[in-house]
């Protein structure tokens, strides 16, 4: 248990910093998005794009998920 309790206070110490990279992730899902709207299905550019929208939305979570889980630390120490 303390080998995690390790892990989340370094990442925590970068909260900030994940907030950034979850919003990075929102605006470039949001390119895919036209991306896949404008673009046709079959094409190379319009696979790229659902290949780039699947690995936004895993590491797009993954922050996420890091950001509540530090949010909700905080919160307990107050």
């Amino acid at each position: 248990m303390a080998r995690f309790e390790t892990f989340w206070q370094t990442v925590c110490a970068y909260r900030s910093h994940i907030w950034l990279f979850v919003m990075v992730h929102i605006f470039l899902f949001l390119l895919t998005v036209v991306g896949l709207v404008v673009g046709r299905p079959g094409t190379a550019s319009y696979t790229i794009s659902i290949v780039n929208a699947a690995i936004l939305s895993v590491s797009g979570g993954v922050a996420v998920f890091g950001f509540y889980t530090c949010t909700q630390r905080a919160a307990e120490e107050y």
